[in-house]
C-alpha cells in the first residue's frame, strides 16, 4: 500500500512540473505565432484578445496583481535591505524584492504541506505531522536567506581570486597612458568574472551622471569584502589628494598577493588537521577489520573446537 502511494504521489509531481513546462512552451510559441502575424494586416483588439493564451488572460494579470499587493506590504527599509542582499548575491534569475519575498511565502505554504501530506499518507501519527509541519516551516523560513548567504559569500570568494590580477591589469593600462574609467572600461571588455561585472556595472552609474566616489561606495556595499574596501578607499584617497593612482594600485596589489601567499599557507597548514577526522572515522576502522578480522575469526574458531 505504502509503495503504491508513493508511486502515486511521484506520479502526481512529474505530472504537475510537465503540465507547467508545457504550459509555459505553449506560451511561447503562441507568441512568436502573434510577432508573425503582427507583420500582416493588423488586427483588431477583440481578435488580439482572443489570440491570448490562458497564461496571458488570467495567470499573468492574477501574479501581477498579488505581485502589487506584496509590494505594498513590504516597507522601504526592508525592501532596500533585501535589494542590497539580492545585489551581494549577482541578483540571481534577475529577482526582485518583491519576487524574493512571494517565494518566501510560496515556499511557507507549498513545502510544509506536501512533507505534511507525504508522512500523513504514508501512516504517522498526528503529532509526528505536526513536527514535520513545523520544520517545513523553519525550512521555507531558514532556506532563501540562506541561499543568499552563500551564493554572496560565493561571490566574494570569487572576487578575491581575480582582485590582484584585475588590479595588475588596471595599472598597466594607467601606466599605458589610459585614464581609471578608460582602464576599467577595457578591462571589463575581456574580463567576464565577478569583478567584471562589478566594475561594468560601476561604469554603467557613471554614465548615467553618478560621481566616481558615489559609484565606489556603492560597489563596496555590493561586494562587502575587506580587501576590496580597502583598495578603494585607497583609490578615492588618491583621487582627492591628487596622488598617482599607477602607485598605489601597485602597492595595494604586493599587498593583496601577499595576504594571498598567507592564506594559501594557512589553508596547508590546517589541512592535516582537517583530514585526521575521516581518517579516525572511516579509513582506519576499515583498516582494523581487514588486517585484524581473519585473525578474530581464526582465535574464535580455535577457543569453538577446544570446547
Amino acid at each position: 500500500m505504502k509503495e503504491i502511494l508513493l508511486l502515486s504521489i511521484f506520479a502526481t509531481t512529474l505530472l504537475l512540473f510537465y503540465g507547467v513546462a508545457s504550459l509555459f512552451s505553449r506560451n511561447q510559441a503562441s507568441s512568436v505565432k502573434r510577432r508573425l502575424n503582427s507583420l500582416g494586416q493588423p488586427k483588431t483588439k477583440e481578435e488580439i484578445e482572443e489570440e491570448k493564451s490562458l497564461m496571458e488572460r488570467a495567470i499573468v494579470p492574477l501574479t501581477n496583481e498579488v505581485r502589487k499587493k506584496v509590494g505594498s506590504k513590504i516597507s522601504g527599509g526592508k525592501k532596500d535591505e533585501l535589494e542590497l542582499k539580492l545585489l551581494q548575491a549577482g541578483n540571481p534569475f534577475n529577482l526582485t524584492p518583491v519576487d524574493f519575498r512571494l517565494i518566501q511565502i510560496l515556499f511557507v505554504i507549498i513545502i510544509p504541506i506536501i512533507l505534511a501530506g507525504y508522512f500523513f499518507l504514508i501512516g504517522y501519527s498526528t503529532l509526528q505531522v505536526i513536527l514535520v509541519l513545523m520544520v517545513g516551516v523553519a525550512f521555507s523560513l531558514w532556506y532563501p536567506q540562506f541561499y543568499l548567504q552563500q551564493k554572496a559569500k560565493k561571490r566574494r570568494m570569487q572576487a578575491l581570486k581575480e582582485l590582484p590580477d584585475f588590479l595588475d591589469l588596471l595599472t598597466v593600462s594607467m601606466e599605458a597612458g589610459l585614464g581609471f574609467d578608460s582602464s576599467i572600461g577595457k578591462i571589463v571588455e575581456k574580463e567576464h568574472g565577478v569583478l567584471g561585472e562589478e566594475f561594468s556595472r560601476y561604469l554603467d552609474e557613471i554614465r548615467i551622471g553618478r560621481n566616481r566616489r558615489e559609484s565606489l561606495n556603492s560597489l563596496k556595499e555590493r561586494m562587502n569584502l575587506d580587501e576590496l574596501t580597502g583598495v578603494i578607499n585607497g583609490i578615492l584617497q588618491a583621487d582627492r589628494m591628487g596622488i598617482g593612482m599607477v602607485n598605489v594600485l601597485r602597492i595595494q596589489s604586493d599587498e593583496l598577493r601577499d595576504k594571498r601567499k598567507q592564506r594559501a599557507e594557512e589553508a596547508a597548514m590546517k589541512a592535516p588537521i582537517k583530514m585526521l577526522f575521516p581518517l579516525v572515522i572511516f579509513i582506519f576502522p576499515s583498516i582494523f577489520i581487514v588486517l585484524l578480522a581473519p585473525t578474530i575469526i581464526q582465535l574464535v574458531e580455535m577457543f569453538t573446537s577446544l570446547e
